[in-house]
């Protein structure tokens, strides 16, 4: 999680505003990395059929290793040496390097997901994703921390030496991998996949679509804005973003039990969860209409830690139930569907994102970004309340058959 952090869309947004890309660009470089779900589906399905010879261990950690690798390609771009005066040639390369290294990765998680189908208790799915929210924010807390002391001050080559800790951190989780035992797979899910596609399956990716549009409206364009536009340092970013990870460590033990008794309570005491979660984060952006720096040194890490929170309890929920969403049957169904969400999100949040560029950019005359803030909040709201409940809704449980085979 810490090499996800640090060539993730935080630190490409803060570096495109401390170089001083033109807006018009920032739509491009915040979108390009969400459009590499897209190709992890079709890896997944390219990769089906080996799935049923090779291990989903060593498959995943050999695609980790290819899609890691391949930002050490950055340090050979021959405008890395001038990163202060970096043209937007040279950023498209790197969000085109970042969006192949994204679908790797990201097939790579696929069957990660699929891999771990067969470690988590059915009755404690919830509190499986609770300690690894909490192992892994540990990960992102380092991350956010190394990246203060490598930004500070005003050098742009500070975000040379963030990659480089990246790359470390990279070969360091990759070693912890392949500590992990393999998980034996029974002759029928080798045999026959379940690759079907049913209604309720295409209920729950389209809920998700709908709230990953909502979220990634705004969220891409903060970095920047706070860089860009009000003058902050990113190692200051990267201490806000530290805490929203240790919100997300302090409450996702807790989280990850309330989950589970979320699902044995009744059918409805999930999609409470859900609005509750999902309108916390929803009112995170309204906080910056205010344009004063002053007010936003103490009010901004009281807002990321409460966003912390709010985003511990959603994600362990969707995850918990796109494990149940899966079934107990086939543990590449849970890969699959993974794919099919991280596919249809990246296509959505990739075309919330230039949308919500494009609609800063028009605003100008009314704020800007701090009318951005205000929409994407409105924007948001409605869609916690009505839209993400229907990701547990107890008639779209209810629909059963196939109607349709996913691509492939």
């Amino acid at each position: 999680m810490g090499y996800e952090t640090l060539v993730g869309p935080v630190y490409l947004a803060a570096w495109a505003g401390q170089i001083g890309l033109p807006e018009s660009e920032l739509p491009w470089i915040t979108s390009l990395p969400l459009l590499g779900a897209v190709g992890q589906l079709l890896g997944v399905l390219a990769l089906s059929r080996l799935t049923r010879k090779v291990s989903l261990k060593w498959l995943c950690i050999a695609l980790s290793l290819v899609a890691r690798s391949l930002w050490a390609l950055v340090f050979l771009l021959p405008l890395l040496s001038r990163f202060s005066t970096f043209a937007a040639d040279g950023a498209r390369q790197i969000g085109l390097l970042a969006t192949l290294s994204s679908a790797i990765g990201l097939t790579s998680a696929s069957l990660w997901m699929a891999w771990m189908k067969g470690w988590a208790p059915r009755r404690f799915e919830g509190r499986f994703w609770g300690f690894r929210a909490r192992g892994s924010t540990l990960g992102v807390i380092a991350a956010h921390l190394l990246a203060a002391v490598s930004l500070h001050g005003t050098r742009a080559s500070g975000f040379a030496l963030l990659l480089a800790i990246a790359l470390l951190s990279a070969l360091g989780s990759l070693a912890i991998l392949t500590r992990i035992p393999s998980v034996a797979r029974t002759p029928a899910e080798t045999e026959a996949p379940d690759q079907s596609l049913s209604l309720k399956d295409l209920h729950w990716l389209i809920v998700l679509c709908v709230f990953q549009a909502g979220v990634s409206f705004v969220s891409p364009f903060f970095p920047y804005y706070f860089t860009r536009q009000l003058g902050l340092a990113p190692s200051e970013i990267s201490i806000w973003y530290a805490i929203t990870q240790l919100g997300i460590s302090v409450s996702a033990i807790f989280w990850g039990s309330r989950w589970d008794r979320a699902f044995s309570q009744s059918a409805m005491a999930p999609a409470r969860l859900l609005r509750l979660t999902g309108c916390v984060l929803a009112l995170s952006p309204l906080l910056y209409v205010v344009n004063d720096i002053a007010i936003l040194h103490w009010a901004a890490p009281i807002e990321f830690f409460c966003n912390g929170l709010a985003w511990a309890g959603l994600q362990i929920g969707v995850s918990s139930i796109l494990f149940k969403q899966a079934g107990r049957a086939q543990v590449m169904r849970a890969g699959l569907l993974f794919s099919l969400m991280t596919a249809a999100q990246g296509l959505s949040g990739a075309g919330a994102s230039w949308l919500g560029g494009w609609t800063a950019h028009a605003l100008q005359d009314w704020g800007g970004f701090r009318a951005l803030w205000a929409l994407g909040t409105v924007l948001r709201l409605t869609i916690a309340y009505w839209v993400l409940p229907l990701l547990h809704s107890p008639n779209s449980l209810a629909i059963s058959p196939k109607v349709s085979q996913a691509p492939g």
